[in-house]
C-alpha cells in the first residue's frame, strides 16, 4: 500500500470505505482502483474510471489520481483491498488465497472497524473478506455491491444494481 496513503487512512473513522478484491496486475500504484496517470485513470474500461465518475467531483484540480484519492481520504472515502497480493484471476480458494488475506486484513481491521459503510466490490471480495470477518454477512455497514469494472455491468443480469452505486454521481452525496 502507498505509504502516504496508508499514513492518511491509518487516522481516519471513513464515512464510506470501498474495498476491491487484489491490485491491478499492471499500473497499480498501492491505492486500490487508483491508476498513475489521468490517461491510464480514465479508460472506460477501468474500474478506476467508474468509481471517479460515481463522486462526480472535478478532477482538474488534481495533478494526479494519486493527489485525488488523498483528497477523497481526507473527505472520509478510503479504498481498501482484500488482498495486498495479485492473485493473478485465480479462483478464490481458502486454502491457497488465506495467507494472503489474512496478511492484508491486519492492514484492513481496524480500518473497516472504524468504517461507517463499507462497500464490497464483487463475489471474492465478499467472500475473502468473509474468511476474516464472518460478520460481514450479518453486519448491516457492509454492502455487497456489483464490481465497478463497466465489464462486470456487462455481464450482471441487473444492470440497475451497478448504476446504483457505479452511474455518473451515484456515491456523490458521500462527499
Amino acid at each position: 500500500m502507498d505509504e502516504k496513503y496508508k499514513q492518511i487512512i491509518s487516522r481516519l473513522y471513513p464515512k464510506l470505505c470501498i474495498v476491491g478484491r487484489d491490485p491491478f496486475p499492471k499500473g497499480a500504484t498501492g491505492i486500490p482502483f487508483c491508476k498513475e496517470t489521468w490517461d491510464v485513470q480514465f479508460k472506460k474500461n477501468h474500474a478506476g474510471y467508474s468509481i471517479i465518475k460515481s463522486f462526480g467531483q472535478n478532477t482538474e484540480n488534481y495533478s494526479s489520481p494519486k493527489e485525488h484519492f488523498y483528497n477523497l481520504a481526507k473527505h472520509g472515502i478510503v479504498f481498501l483491498n482484500a488482498s495486498y497480493y495479485f492473485l493473478n484471476k485465480e479462483y478464490i480458494s481458502k486454502t491457497k488465497h488465506l495467507d494472503a488475506v489474512a496478511s492484508s486484513f491486519g492492514i484492513n481491521k481496524p480500518i473497516l472497524q472504524r468504517s461507517k459503510k463499507i462497500l464490497l466490490s464483487g463475489k471474492d471480495t465478499c467472500t475473502m473478506i468473509g474468511w476474516m470477518n464472518p460478520d460481514v454477512y450479518f453486519d448491516e455497514k457492509y454492502t455487497k455491491v456489483p464490481h465497478p469494472s463497466p465489464q462486470s455491468r456487462n455481464r450482471i443480469k441487473l444492470k440497475s444494481e451497478w448504476d446504483k452505486y457505479w452511474d455518473k454521481d451515484a456515491l456523490k452525496n458521500w462527499i
